[in-house]
């Protein structure tokens, strides 16, 4: 690199501002993570030396497939990172995020007003319920508790949790550099230095009912809520259900979870995340799992591994009991507008949807509780 002392003098500059950038951040991220995990600070620090591409590439060719259980655990160890916090945090908690304020949350927020309305003579304590899982630094829940609903984020990523809780309770807003790491689909390198104010405003400030009304639950979306029956009034996914392991467990629970008449909001891709689509068995065999009794079984496919497209997830739904009151196709901005080379931008699945009836894991359940009293009997 020597021999292009221009080039040279400009990474010198660069790298002496990610490193000023990052002293910045790691002051922000510790008064976010300290208190509650200090042992996990700055693993994506720019020191970090990246692995070999070709040793990782010949690496993964010689792996076997993933467990379930590893794949959950592979995919929350990405997403719990101090990038991803820097990031979320400029995306849902500052003006620069204001893209995709427009363009996805307040879509939502509207849909569930029409189909789920809120009244003047509604109490706290009667407002609706709402679950929204995969809910990152709940952004959404905000808004949605700002209009009077009681919400309950669910996120696999104990660091969305705890850094949710500080953006609902901090006295003071931060600047940060969130695109310190940024280091590929660079249009211009001073990007690095931009800076943000997080959040926007102090969220306990201005509507501190709407953060009573809020409440945080870490952990796996369907070993939380696959008990949680006939509990919720609307189940809100928001760019979450492709990023499920198993997505027929997924989209089972939301149905499970549900009242009957209550409402499913969904808006997002199917981009799956290099997960499996769907977790099927050959078997024709009905299994009940004893620890979550009214599962939609893994052996009801008949062909494992299959992706699913929009309609397909669709029909899975009817089939479990939801009727479909509005379907669209929308486009919007899953991240805010930067120099980047990166596509920034989806044409969405957002559909409405009530569930009407028991679908065919409850009537498989009824089915198999009958066989268990016939076998009593006899």
């Amino acid at each position: 690199i020597n021999r292009f002392p221009k080039l040279s003098a400009h990474l010198k500059h660069r790298i002496q501002s990610i490193a000023s950038a990052w002293e910045i951040n790691t002051q922000t991220l510790t008064e976010i993570l300290e208190p509650q995990c200090p042992l996990l600070l700055l693993e994506n620090h720019p020191s970090h030396t990246p692995r070999d591409a070709k040793a990782t590439e010949s690496e993964s060719e010689n792996q076997t497939p993933l467990t379930l259980t590893q794949q959950k655990s592979q995919l929350s160890s990405c997403y719990d990172s101090c990038d991803q916090i820097l990031y979320h945090l400029a995306r849902d908690w500052s003006d620069h995020g204001n893209s995709v304020h427009n363009s996805i949350y307040h879509p939502i927020v509207t849909k569930l007003l029409e189909y789920l309305p809120i009244t003047t003579s509604t109490s706290t304590s009667s407002s609706p319920l709402v679950l929204v899982p995969g809910s990152g630094l709940s952004r959404l829940s905000y808004e949605l508790a700002s209009k009077g609903y009681r919400v309950e984020s669910n996120d696999c990523s104990y660091l969305m949790a705890v850094a949710s809780k500080w953006v609902l309770t901090t006295n003071t807003s931060r600047v940060i550099h969130p695109f310190a790491n940024m280091m590929i689909d660079v249009l211009n390198s001073q990007t690095v230095a931009n800076t943000v104010v997080v959040p926007e405003f102090l969220v306990r400030d201005r509507n501190p009912l709407a953060v009573e009304r809020m409440s945080i639950q870490h952990g796996d979306f369907l070993e939380l809520y696959n008990t949680q029956y006939r509990k919720w009034d609307a189940v809100v996914t928001c760019f979450f259900i492709d990023a499920c392991p198993d997505l027929l467990e997924c989209l089972n629970t939301i149905a499970n979870v549900l009242k009957i008449g209550g409402i499913w909001v969904n808006f997002g891709p199917l981009h799956y995340h290099n997960l499996p689509r769907v977790t099927t068995s050959t078997q024709s065999t009905l299994y009940m799992d004893t620890h979550s009794i009214g599962h939609f079984s893994n052996s009801m496919l008949p062909h494992p591994s299959a992706p699913l497209s929009v309609d397909e997830v669709r029909i899975v739904g009817e089939e479990l009991g939801f009727e479909f009151e509005s379907v669209q196709e929308v486009p919007c901005e899953y991240q805010p507008i930067l120099e980047t080379t990166q596509p920034s931008s989806y044409v969405a699945s957002f559909t409405v949807a009530r569930l009407v009836e028991e679908g065919v894991q409850w009537r498989a359940q009824k089915e198999v509780s009958h066989v268990k009293k016939v076998i009593e009997v006899d």
